[in-house]
Order: C-alpha cells, then structure tokens, then sequence
C-alpha cells in the first residue's frame, strides 16, 4: 500500500489518542441545562436542535477570557449532540450531553446571583461527567429549573498530561432556546464501521459509529478508539467522514476488505491532525490516520462495515 510507506505504523503515539483535541476550548457541555425536562401544557417540552448557549469562559490554561458558543445541532433518544465554537477562532469542537438526569445529581441549595435576565434564585446543583477525554469532571451548576438555563458553571478536572486540577468557569452572556415535543430517532443511529490498526503482534480498536440525527439531514458521529478516547464530528453520512475534512486532490492505491481500491485523501488539519483514504461513490472511509509526527501515524483499516 503506498499511502502506508508514507505512514510508519508505530504504537509510540497510542497514549496521545486520549489528548488528540487539544484543549484550546475547554468546554462543559451544556451543564445542568439539558438535563431539564420543561412542563408545555398537555405534552412535555425538551429542548431542541437550534438551542444555544453562549458563556464568557475563564479557566487556569487560558490567556483571559474566552467566548463559547454552544449549540444543539443534533440528539438521539439519550443525547444530545452539540457544536462548539469560541470568538475569534475557526476550530469547531463537537461532544454530546445526556439528556437525563446524571446519576449523582444533587441540588445544595440556592442562592441569588446577578445575571443577564436581572437578578435571580438559582438553584445550586452537583454532578459528575465521568466520561470524558479529559477524565472526570465535577460540576457546579447555577440553574433556574423553570427554564432549564445555567447562568453560571463551575468545573474542575485533571490536566490529561501534567495531572494538576484545572478549573473552570463559564457566565452565560446569550441564548436562544428552541422547544420540541417530540423526536423520532432514525435508523441510522448506531450504526457502526469498524476498524483495526495493528502494530507487531498487537492490534488496538475503533469504531466510527453514527450516534446523532442533526438538522438539514446531517448526522453525528463518534470515533471511539475502544483503548481509549473519543472525538465527535459533524458528517454528512453514516459512514463518518467530517464535514471540516478538506479535499487534498491527491489519491493512493489501497487493498482494502472490498480489494485495491483508489482513495481520495482527505486531511483533518490541527488540533486533530487526521487523514482519511475515502472512496467518494460509497462514502466510504476505508481508513484513517491519527498523525502523530510527519513520519509517524497511527493508521486504521476498515475491516467490517455498517
């Protein structure tokens, strides 16, 4: 395969799956406030893609304040799935929020606050991300539970490399909230590409899997590397390529499970640094590449489809 001549396989880069999307934006995702599930008359109201949050966020690895944008684009029956963005950035992140309640959730108590709707009694409410790429996270909520809206967040987690508690905190400065009262998951949820990237006698996991129906017909996926880490991405097709892949023109011979094929290459630029072998008529990405250095890259192969 020529496209694997340019990549050696080496297991050196493994760990850094885990810290793949550099913490440029650090996000908690939706807080407390999707957690919430609204009275509307005789049929219950669930926030809906189009709801938007966006927070004034401070944290101890950022240089002054950032402005998130965070933005319900897509759900399933359990999550939903939400684009982030910052001001004066291009980098899009994608991550999903439950739509339960966590598990551990609990509500401390209240307190008055000054906020953008005036001056208010939120509820203060506890929980836990245990799932995370940044490892478990706790969270302090400011919410008012009529409306399901965190005015204020406070989070801690560990640094991924040097350990040390990192925290964070988010003020709700905008937000548009959009109301539905009823969803129907496609059929497309779940369904799954699975790949392999095998050093010596080793082999390690990944799954593209498609885990969200989002608007204009787009959908959620997530690459879940099953030793660890996952990363989200807005695609136009179950098969998961995203959407920001950008088109590099070039092509390369590849023997995949469906014979020698010629790919398209396409390149997921920093902090991802992902290249992808896809075939344009199928959809199909028959593999792809974590970049760890210019010789160095993690490189999964298809080996059974959706």
């Amino acid at each position: 395969m020529g496209f694997n001549s340019k990549m050696r396989k080496d297991r050196s880069g493994i760990s850094t799956i885990l810290i793949v999307a550099v913490i440029i934006v650090v996000v908690i995702i939706g807080a407390a406030a999707a957690y919430f599930v609204l009275s509307g008359g005789e049929k219950e109201e669930t926030w809906a893609p189009g709801t938007m949050m966006k927070y004034e966020e401070t944290s101890d690895i950022l240089e002054g304040p950032v402005i998130t944008v965070q933005t319900i684009i897509g759900q399933n029956n359990s999550m939903y799935f939400i684009m982030i963005t910052s001001e004066g950035s291009d980098l899009i992140q994608y991550d999903v929020s439950p739509k339960d309640d966590p598990e551990d959730m609990e509500i401390i108590g209240t307190e008055e606050i000054d906020t953008i709707d005036g001056l208010l009694t939120l509820s203060v409410v506890t929980y836990t991300i245990p799932e995370s790429n940044y490892g478990p996270q706790t969270v302090k909520s400011y919410v008012d539970l009529e409306t399901g809206i965190a005015y204020k967040n406070e989070g801690t987690f560990a640094h991924p490399v040097t350990g040390e508690d990192i925290t964070v905190v988010q003020i709700l400065k905008d937000y548009d909230i959009v109301l539905q009262t009823s969803y129907k998951q496609s059929k497309s949820i779940g369904k799954t590409y699975e790949y392999v990237f095998e050093i010596g006698t080793e082999s390690f996991s990944a799954n593209i899997v498609c885990v969200a129906d989002c608007l204009d017909g787009q959908l959620g996926v997530m690459y879940d590397f099953i030793d660890g880490g996952k990363l989200y991405f807005l695609s136009d097709n179950i098969q998961g390529l995203p959407v920001d892949a950008v088109n590099t023109e070039a092509t390369d011979e590849l023997e995949t499970i469906d014979g020698n094929k010629t790919l398209e290459l396409w390149v997921l630029p920093v902090p991802y640094s992902m290249i992808f072998c896809y075939e344009p008529n199928t959809h199909i990405v028959y593999a792809f590449v974590m970049v760890i250095s210019e010789e160095v890259g993690l490189v999964y192969e298809l080996v059974k489809k959706a």
